[in-house]
């Protein structure tokens, strides 16, 4: 049995079941990262720096939050970070540090709740009172006064409408913040743009129960084929920057075989580890 399940683990499975398998139960290296996901988390680290810092009723300079990015920043790409065409460390290091000085210009004027908050609850079906036996952890980037749940994302380029309201996410917070405190929050995801000129749109959404039953269900067939052993290759443009395409080749069903560092791999099940919720 799993010991928990995260959205980013149904968007894995939902993704590609083979690169859920190869990235949360067989834990292969990746052969890279790409660089959106890693200047991404950069940004992150410096904006929950200044967001704990509002929380505290302290609003330091921004320069250390620009030296937590730089920082950030330089140690990821230690790593093997795959850049796309007329990128690099130095032109996404200037871009990262001119969003930054953009964000501490529009702090969120509200209230802070809590930042990075951390939940593990049970998935309930409302309409029946099911209960599945795997819980669901996340993590919420910020609250704020008034029942306000925000998700933080960099982007180069907008969020449609339907983005927004088909977000996993942003359910998976709502149901959360609803099972702990009985009330629905509101939702709002904050896109910071890595444009040429930074800009940042405030993007409100809401979820009802039925999002809640919805989600329900999705992570139940999920956990379902998990806990089966169902995982096999989805070509689609993910493919392109898969961190783990090399081990691709070498599926073959139930026969193993050896990955690129001489990693043992097969479609067979391994006994179940907790998986790495990110």
């Amino acid at each position: 049995m799993l010991e928990y399940i995260s959205v980013s683990q149904i968007n894995a499975y939902i993704g590609c079941s083979l690169k859920y398998k190869l990235k949360y139960i067989d834990k292969l290296p990746p052969a890279f990262t790409p660089s959106a996901l890693a200047f991404g988390s950069s940004i992150h680290a410096a904006i929950e720096w200044m967001h704990k810092q509002l929380m505290t009723g302290n609003r330091d300079d921004v320069l250390k939050a620009l030296s937590i990015f730089d920082a950030d920043w330089y140690a990821s790409c230690q790593g093997d970070v795959r850049f796309k065409s007329k990128e690099s460390q130095k032109s996404l290091q200037q871009t990262g540090l001119k969003m930054l000085k953009f964000y501490d210009e529009h702090l969120p004027e509200s209230k802070i709740m809590a930042v990075e908050q951390s939940f593990t609850v049970p998935i309930v079906d409302f309409s029946t009172g099911e209960t599945l036996d795997t819980p669901l952890y996340g993590i919420i980037d910020l609250a704020l006064e008034d029942h306000l749940i925000v998700d933080f994302k960099t982007a180069a380029k907008a969020l449609s409408a339907q983005d927004v309201d088909s977000s996993l996410q942003m359910t998976a917070y709502s149901y959360a913040y609803n099972y702990k405190t009985g009330q629905i929050p509101n939702l709002r995801i904050d896109v910071l743009y890595k444009t040429k000129e930074p800009k940042i749109d405030r993007i409100p959404t809401t979820r009802i129960e039925k999002d809640y039953v919805k989600l329900f269900n999705l992570a139940k067939a999920v956990i379902f084929a998990i806990e089966a052993g169902v995982f096999y290759p989805i070509s689609s443009w993910r493919c392109y920057d898969c961190e783990f395409k090399k081990y691709c080749w070498l599926w073959n069903g139930s026969i193993l075989g050896k990955g690129a560092d001489n990693v043992e791999y097969s479609n067979e099940r391994r006994t179940q580890q907790t998986p790495q919720a990110v």
